[in-house]
């Protein structure tokens, strides 16, 4: 008997044929659903990673904004009300 004759081996069996492909199909399926589940999962946490990335930079970014206004050079009018010379002030 050659093996190409063997039911067993070439696939001729109705029985195996049909209960092997059901399995195959039931295991690929359930792979998609947890690949599915998986990625849904993963993408998830990124977009919740990058928003907490994005956020941490916006108030790091308005900290320094505002420290930096806050040391900018303060500008207005000013009057010399009295002026004196330094030997009058000492001796008053």
């Amino acid at each position: 008997m050659q093996p190409y004759d063997n039911p067993r081996l070439s696939g001729s069996s109705a029985r195996g044929t049909w209960v092997q492909r059901a399995l195959i199909g039931v295991v690929a399926v359930s792979l998609a659903i947890v690949a599915t589940v998986f990625l849904t999962v993963a993408l998830i946490a990124g977009a919740f990673i990058a928003l907490a990335i994005g956020v941490r930079f916006w108030w790091t970014l308005r900290k320094l904004r505002k420290q930096a206004q806050a040391s900018a050079a303060l500008e207005g009018e000013y009057i010399v009300v009295e002026r004196a010379d330094t030997a009058e002030r000492i001796e008053r």
